[in-house]
């Protein structure tokens, strides 16, 4: 089940999942060694359909944010975690934990991992999860469940408009024979007595019909955009943002640089 939601002008999809069940394995400490495990064929063709869910969502957008969530019945060790993972489009946020409290069940004495929330890059870096197990269950005799909760908070302030504290001045462009590509810079300078939160992202609207931009970090209300390499930007600090246009009809680049402190 997956949804794209809304929060401080932010989209969100998540992606609840329920995989195959474990139940006809060969458990692991039993006769058999190593275990049969004909569960896991199921399992791991249902994580190359989310993961090539998660990755069109992210080849129109690299900054999408995405969380996967639910009980995957399976191991972060395992090749349906790694299938999931592949590519680094996904993020474990149980290998945030230090090792010994990684486990959401204790199964037969041993300490294990079915439950999971994985995110995208695009929360990973810039949206600062924190990460928790909620030990309710496999500590106690009385238990309701034999999963534990798994908590993750991720940071998502409004992004800001800050086109007026940090104007923008573009500099030439250079045609590349080799790409066929036009080169050129953006630079932004925060002329406030403030700093400028990173990420700083440079969108470019009305740009001219026919061009795009080769190194759009991704897309915004329809106008594509850049992430300045900083961190944020001090009052008086100044940053080039390199650019690349695809230009095949050869007509004028024109566009309007707008700035924004927060990821989109």
């Amino acid at each position: 089940l997956a949804g794209e939601f809304q929060f401080n002008g932010h989209s969100i999809f998540i992606i609840a999942n329920h995989f195959n069940s474990k139940g006809g394995d060969q458990p692991l400490f039993g006769r058999f060694q190593p275990p049969v495990r004909s569960s896991e064929i199921q399992r791991q063709a249902q994580a190359l359909v989310v993961h090539d869910f998660v990755q069109s969502l992210l080849t129109l957008d690299s900054q999408t944010r995405v969380v996967v969530v639910g009980d995957l019945n399976d191991f972060p060790f395992s090749t349906t975690v790694a299938t999931l993972k592949a590519g680094g489009i996904l993020h474990n946020l149980v290998g945030t934990l230090p090792a010994d409290e990684q486990y959401t069940y204790i199964f037969e004495g041993n300490s294990q991992v079915l439950d999971h929330i994985l995110v995208s890059p695009g929360l990973m870096n810039h949206a600062l999860p924190e990460y928790d197990i909620v030990h309710i269950n496999s500590e106690f005799v009385t238990q309701i469940s034999d999963h534990e909760p798994a908590v993750a908070r991720v940071h998502l302030p409004p992004v800001q408009d800050v086109t007026a504290e940090v104007p923008a001045v573009s500099s030439g462009l250079t045609f590349n024979r080799r790409t066929q590509t036009f080169t050129g810079t953006i630079q932004i300078t925060n002329t406030s007595n403030r700093f400028i939160a990173g990420p700083v992202q440079v969108q470019l609207q009305n740009l001219t019909v026919g061009v795009t931009v080769v190194n759009a970090v991704g897309m915004k209300s329809g106008h594509p955009y850049l992430t300045a390499p900083v961190s944020g930007l001090a009052p008086g600090a100044s940053v080039s943002v390199p650019v690349q246009f695809s230009n095949p009809t050869r007509v004028g680049i024109n566009y309007s640089a707008h700035i924004f402190s927060g990821s989109f």
